[in-house]
């Protein structure tokens, strides 16, 4: 049924716009109108919409919730009913959850190190250590997601094979947890992503690191690390479970039989392979490297919602935009007032209002001191409303510089700022 935007209420289902769904910041297909606040959000973008005339109760559920309602999901066959629909506990201050996570990523990085560095002097891997970092990484996940979206920030050109697996791990994790998944299947999934990419320290540094196309040959060769990764792993002191093998070996297979090293095709491919392909590909997107500088958080975002219905499994990209947020966490944002502010936290029961470290004033000068506000304490239509998102040439300073070293964060007061509804 089509609705003109004024007499759009809250509580209807918007099934489709009347403009391409990327052209806004509703980035999955069909959402309850949940709040005024988003009631307010469709109105600015939309004439019309065309709705559900009668919202299920499971929809409403949602609103009431403050939860965009998004496509069930549908992942059998299965090898073993892994989506529990746990219901993990509320997140800790992300201010408060940030020293462990900086602790918890100086572990991770030291014990993929020795198993990289193992591995390519062809000795046998202990994954021992590695089963407990991630262990680690994974309550820590669970206490709060956003402080590991956070350090997945810290990219560095000539640190990226180790910095990758642990982004691609902390994003599997996050994405876990906003699945329902049990721990259990978390570790396992965790693991499963942060040894991703073991399989490259059989392939020559010189191939790995070329700035020009590779050859055929040379393309066939990295194309064999999945494989290369499994008879590494299967050659280790410790005996790994099966799913965090298939990790492994899946990750770059896509669900029209176009990927490697097996053109699998559909649910040929495992779950944990679909979900640790998305975020393989969404923090390589989001990296710079020698070749080309990184895009930013929303755009990477872009892209996969263009792939999902040939490449990736399409429900779980909706799903992975739903986990990251309307505005992912390290995107740089230019707030109505003119100040320039990056994402460091959501607010799940208000997703368009999330945390910002604001790091220039309404002149574009640096702040000696960036400071930390939370949108959802402020009325929306004031000077911390988010007017655009910016593309990384449009500022001049590296995210990572700002979220490198967060340790002068201190845990919430009690009493909400001025100006706080």
């Amino acid at each position: 049924m089509k609705v003109t935007a004024a007499d759009l209420r809250v509580g209807m289902y918007i099934e489709e716009l009347d403009r391409a769904w990327l052209e806004t910041p509703f980035l999955f297909q069909g959402f309850v109108i949940d709040s005024e606040e988003t009631l307010a959000e469709v109105r600015r973008y939309c004439d019309f919409v065309y709705v559900t005339s009668a919202p299920s109760t499971e929809a409403m559920a949602s609103a009431r919730e403050g939860v965009a309602r998004g496509p069930t999901l549908a992942l059998e066959p299965a090898p073993a009913p892994v989506i529990h629909q746990v219901k993990h506990p509320s997140r800790v201050p992300l201010e408060n959850e940030l020293p462990r996570a900086r602790a918890v990523r100086r572990d991770f990085k030291e014990v993929l190190g020795k198993m990289f560095g193992a591995a390519r002097a062809g000795r046998s891997i202990d994954t021992g250590y590695a089963v407990a970092v991630i262990g680690d990484l994974t309550d820590s996940v669970l206490a709060n997601p956003d402080a590991h979206l956070l350090m997945t920030q810290l990219k560095r050109r000539d640190d990226y094979a180790a910095g990758h697996c642990m982004n691609v791990s902390s994003l599997a994790l996050a994405f876990g947890r906003h699945l329902g998944l049990h721990r259990d299947s978390l570790v396992e999934l965790g693991l499963g992503a942060m040894l991703i990419d073991v399989g490259n320290m059989r392939v020559a540094p010189e191939i790995l690191s070329k700035q020009g196309r590779l050859t055929p040959d040379e393309l066939a060769e990295v194309r064999r690390h999945p494989e290369y990764g499994v008879e590494i792993l299967q050659g280790g002191i410790q005996k790994l479970p099966q799913p965090v093998l298939d990790i492994v070996l899946t990750h770059h297979e896509r669900l029209d039989g176009s990927g490697y090293p097996n053109g699998l095709k559909g649910t040929e491919i495992p779950l944990y392979g679909r979900i640790a392909a998305i975020g393989d590909v969404y923090d390589a997107s989001t990296s710079e490297r020698i070749y080309r500088r990184g895009t930013a958080p929303s755009e990477a975002l872009h892209e996969l919602y263009n792939a999902r219905s040939g490449l990736f499994d399409e429900q779980l990209v909706e799903q992975f935009i739903q986990c990251l947020g309307i505005y992912p966490i390290g995107t740089v944002v230019r707030c109505s007032g003119d100040e320039v502010g990056i994402v460091i936290a959501e607010n799940p029961e208000r997703k368009l209002r999330p945390k910002l470290l604001l790091v220039r004033d309404d002149q574009g000068h640096p702040y000696p001191q960036p400071r930390i506000v939370d949108l959802s304490h402020f009325t929306a239509g004031g000077d911390l409303d988010i007017a655009d998102i910016l593309q990384p040439g449009e500022y001049d300073f590296d995210v990572a510089d700002f979220v490198e070293d967060l340790s002068w964060v201190k845990p919430p007061a009690a009493a909400a700022p001025a100006g706080a509804q």
